[in-house]
């Protein structure tokens, strides 16, 4: 198995961080690029 370069390695997304920021979006009713164009 080949080990990954360090600047490869990315962290997960903190889902808690993105649910307030989608939060804040929704109360201030802002979309996003990816909401508007219907993103997958």
């Amino acid at each position: 198995m080949v080990v990954k370069p360090n600047w490869l390695r990315v962290k997960a997304p903190q889902w808690q961080r993105v649910g307030n920021v989608k939060e804040i979006l929704r109360d201030l009713n802002l979309n996003t690029v990816c909401e508007e164009a219907s993103c997958p």
